[in-house]
């Protein structure tokens, strides 16, 4: 199963929350650089290093966000898009193109 986890997961694991057992190991963890940027902002050293150590340990993949944010967006790390909004009836779900990955 492919997941993408939201910053608040590597600090419920560090936290104790979530153990990383929990996770099933059939999991493949993708993570933008917002993760990462939002995990560097993390003011106490000693939990960033922890929270580091974490995200170097469950994330098999970085992948680039599917729409740009100026002021936020890094060059190389997000895509630009046509503006289109696809939608997949059978899923319910909407979409920015047919690659992206939900969790």
């Amino acid at each position: 199963m492919k997941c993408m986890f939201d910053t608040n997961v590597f600090n419920d694991i560090l936290d104790g929350k979530i153990l990383l057992g929990d996770i099933r190991s059939d999991v493949i963890c993708y993570v933008t650089h917002i993760q990462r940027d939002e995990i560097n902002k993390t003011k106490d050293d000693s939990r960033r290093k922890l929270l580091i150590n974490i995200f170097t340990d469950l994330v098999d993949e970085e992948v680039s966000t599917n729409t740009v944010v100026l002021g936020v967006s890094k060059l190389g790390m997000a895509k630009l898009s046509d503006g289109k909004l696809f939608h997949d009836p059978a899923s319910e779900s909407i979409f920015l193109d047919k690659t992206s990955i939900y969790y």
